[in-house]
């Protein structure tokens, strides 16, 4: 599964790709700004770390993924107009996170979870070749996979900012949710004594987020909640 670093960093520079994204819920999202890192799921679970759960946990353990990180190469709800399943956080890192040698790297041909009996051909980009004809950054399927030593990485230098999804809803108690959120992720960074700009997403006119996360305030909640239990 895993590409030598230099190939894939070489094919990433060519496709013109020079930030990295990660989506994420609020609640885990807080949790990465207290430990200044970017964790693996598996790692969370492993020092008994809350984490927002996930409908990919499951397969991502099941195809042994669940010790890695994933990076997207496109900001998915600006290139879709709908939002991240993954969450409304959406961490844009330098390329450069990528670019030590304390990690292995991977891009997947389709998401995780939806594999069912593909080859490891059929799941992974192989070699440098594959990747140079294959990959385009536009294809959400494609994901890269990083695999750190420890599991996590720190996110300082790299973290550039973060956008938060500003679905125009309030939680029961009254309280603006994106106020909320924001100030949750804002709190959590003192924790670590870090000073990342945390802005509202600007949509696109035929973006369709609002009025998704209308129609599910049970997903609208767990995904926007600071809360760790």
């Amino acid at each position: 599964m895993f590409i030598p670093t230099n190939d894939v960093i070489e094919v990433l520079v060519n496709s013109e790709i020079d930030e990295l994204f990660h989506a994420n819920s609020v609640a885990t999202s807080c949790q990465f700004l207290r430990r200044n890192s970017l964790i693996s799921r598996g790692t969370m679970e492993q020092i008994s770390l809350y984490q927002t759960p996930q409908k990919s946990d499951d397969k991502d353990q099941e195809h042994g993924v669940w010790f890695d990180i994933f990076f997207d190469s496109i900001d998915i709800h600006m290139q879709g107009s709908r939002p991240n399943k993954y969450g409304p956080v959406l961490f844009i890192f330098e390329r450069k996170i990528i670019e030590s040698g304390n990690c292995q790297l991977g891009i997947t041909k389709s998401n995780p979870l939806y594999w069912k009996n593909e080859t490891e051909k059929e799941k992974w980009f192989h070699d440098k070749k594959d990747l140079e004809q294959n990959f385009k950054k536009e294809f959400f399927r494609q994901m890269i996979v990083v695999r750190f030593e420890k599991g996590e990485v720190i996110l300082q230098p790299f973290l550039k900012k973060i956008i938060l999804d500003d679905p125009v809803e309030e939680f029961q108690n009254g309280l603006g949710v994106f106020e909320t959120a924001r100030d949750a992720l804002i709190l959590a960074m003192k924790e670590a004594d870090l000073d990342v700009p945390v802005e509202r997403r600007q949509c696109k006119s035929s973006c369709k987020c609002k009025q998704d996360l209308k129609l599910d305030q049970k997903d609208l909640y767990t995904m926007y909640s600071p809360n760790t239990r």
